[in-house]
């Protein structure tokens, strides 16, 4: 049993709140509440439900009561875009009677609405005005300008001449400031870089190329021929010595000079050690002279000087058992 009436409680609480939850109030059901409220007083909270009710069905007749009641809340400006609103919507349906409604409503609102009169001089020169960022045409400029209570700002411009704006404050229905119109000056250009004033530096002059230090140069191909000079002057004293040595080898190979071989193998002997004295010697006479030219070669450019060059001077000197060379460049 009490399974059961715990299930028929729940039941019957679903039944009861689900509907109520789910259910949202129609466009219709808006208005009637906003018209309660409206009657009872409650202006404010009467526009909020016209309001939303003009938000899910955009009626004329709902447009009409939303602008009465901001009206009635002191909310001038708002009702009279919305009585605006509302002729220009009746003009589009052909109904002139609605629009003759909406236009008595918006002049009656506007006799109450705060104002700014443009006063402007006998040398105005101001091509275009604009009110809160929106164009005021110009048929409108010698009439007040109805606008919202609070501050707003105005812009005079014209073509060529440099725009000015003006901040003005009015309260209180029926109330007027009074905007003087500016004499704009004329605009000015952006000021052009001005010239150059500064001398122009000389040209940087051209680097010379570098030279190699002659002297040095010279000197050091100068000690380097001459020691090549030297060391060839040693191997030919030493294949000369060499070149006796080996002709003393072979006249003793058949008993002394100017004596006979005693037989075909010495006599071989002895012309092998005679032929290898004779290539030392040619070897040594070879080398002497290669190293005494060089000697001379390398004292003159110590004492004397060479010619230039950027790259040091080279020299050789080889020796092989058929001769003796001298190489480089100088």
């Amino acid at each position: 049993m009490r399974s059961v009436f715990a299930m028929t409680t729940v039941v019957a609480c679903t039944l009861a709140v689900t509907p109520a939850a789910s259910q949202q109030p129609t466009a219709d059901q808006l208005f009637q509440e906003g018209v309660r409220l409206f009657q009872r007083g409650e202006t404010r909270t009467a526009c909020e439900r016209f309001a939303a009710s003009y938000k899910l069905d955009a009626a004329p007749g709902t447009l009409y009561d939303l602008a009465a009641c901001h009206e009635k809340d002191g909310k001038l400006w708002q009702a009279r875009l919305e009585f605006l609103d509302l002729g220009e919507r009746a003009a589009n349906l052909g109904k002139q009677d609605k629009v003759q409604i909406a236009r008595d409503r918006v002049r009656a609102i506007e006799t109450r609405l705060p104002k700014l009169v443009l006063r402007f001089p006998a040398s105005s020169n101001v091509a275009s005005i604009t009110l809160d960022g929106a164009v005021v045409a110009q048929g409108a400029w010698s009439a007040p300008l109805p606008v919202d209570d609070g501050t707003h700002t105005v812009q005079f411009a014209a073509t060529g001449k440099a725009s000015q704006t003006a901040q003005v404050e009015v309260h209180g229905e029926a109330q007027q400031a009074t905007v003087p119109v500016p004499v704009l000056a004329d605009e000015v250009p952006a000021a052009a870089a001005p010239p150059s004033t500064a001398t122009p530096l000389p040209p940087a002059p051209e680097a010379a190329p570098a030279e190699a230090p002659h002297g040095s140069s010279k000197r050091t191909t100068g000690f380097v021929v001459g020691a090549a000079g030297i060391a060839a002057l040693g191997a030919g004293t030493f294949f000369g010595i060499q070149a006796l040595s080996q002709k003393s080898d072979a006249d003793g190979a058949c008993g002394g000079q100017g004596s006979t071989c005693p037989d075909a193998a010495h006599a071989s002997a002895a012309q092998s050690k005679l032929d290898d004295a004779r290539t030392s010697g040619l070897v040594s006479t070879v080398a002497l002279g290669v190293g005494i030219a060089a000697v001379g070669i390398g004292a003159y450019l110590i004492f004397t000087g060479g010619p230039s060059s950027s790259e040091a001077p080279r020299a050789a000197i080889g020796v092989t058992p058929t001769g003796a060379f001298l190489a480089g460049r100088f």
